[in-house]
């Protein structure tokens, strides 16, 4: 009997001293997994999390939950403790007989980040549009860019107080923010305030804001007012007191007298 992990064809072995596991796969905390064997008309399936396989130690209920239907040929599995665990089914069939197969699972402590590549920028409002993006940078646990295996990566943030929700690909790591989300005035200085409230990748397992950079400031200025103003001066005023004078010169002419 195959039994494998859904989309993966990881296998599952037995040993027939005893439940060994093999083939072991790492996954962070809070990741959500789907698992499957192959379906057999009439068997049953048990499925079971052990912190130890000799002699077996089942795992607690606040290591990890079921959150799906643990009696059929597949389950779903959220890991919620860093450590490492043992998958195990047992398939029996209408005659009794049964088998037991198992599957490390390295559960990695989630120290995973995100937040806004800067913390403030400003333009000029313009009748145009005045929406923008925000590139974003996404951490793995030791400070490494955040692997393309995890993504997409499904982002919830707030703009002025307004929740929104954002789905980013690895080769886009940036917000969109649309004038939709909020009003500026072409008046007066805008301040627009986007904040990362959380983030989880193609798993179900979080990616935490930065506690440094998981806030953005943008300022929108406004429009610059332009009155034209038109004056007119005159040379002189009559409340100067000034008196304008003509002058006339007399001119004397010379009498001919006639001969």
């Amino acid at each position: 009997m195959k039994i494998k992990k859904a989309l993966s064809g990881l296998i599952f072995f037995l040993v027939a001293s005893g439940m060994t596991a093999q083939n072991g796969i790492s996954v962070y905390e809070g990741a959500r997994f789907r698992y499957r064997v192959d379906f057999h008309e009439g068997n049953q399936y048990t499925w079971q999390v052990f912190n130890q396989l000799g002699p077996p130690a089942s795992a607690s209920a606040g290591e990890f939950s079921f959150t799906g239907a643990a009696g059929l040929n597949e389950t779903e599995i959220q890991w919620d403790l860093a450590g490492t665990y043992y998958l195990s089914v047992t398939e029996t069939d209408l005659q009794g007989c049964s088998n037991t197969k198992a599957l490390t699972i390295q559960v990695l402590p989630n120290h995973r980040s995100i937040g806004f590549d800067i913390t403030a920028s400003n333009e000029c409002f313009t009748p145009a549009g005045f929406g923008f993006e925000l590139a974003l940078t996404l951490l793995a646990n030791h400070g490494e860019p955040l692997p393309k295996k995890y993504y997409p990566v499904n982002v919830t943030f707030a703009v002025n107080g307004a929740t929104y929700e954002q789905v980013i690909e690895p080769d886009a790591t940036t917000l969109q923010i649309t004038e939709t989300m909020f009003a500026a005035n072409p008046a007066q200085d805008t301040q627009v305030l986007i904040e990362i409230t959380g983030a989880t990748d193609r798993h179900s397992a979080g990616i935490f804001p930065d506690d440094e950079s998981s806030t953005h400031t943008r300022t929108i200025f406004a429009i610059p007012e332009i009155e034209f103003t038109q004056q007119i001066q005159l040379l002189k005023r009559l409340n100067e007191k000034t008196t304008a004078h003509t002058m006339f010169i007399p001119v004397c002419m010379e009498r001919q007298e006639p001969r």
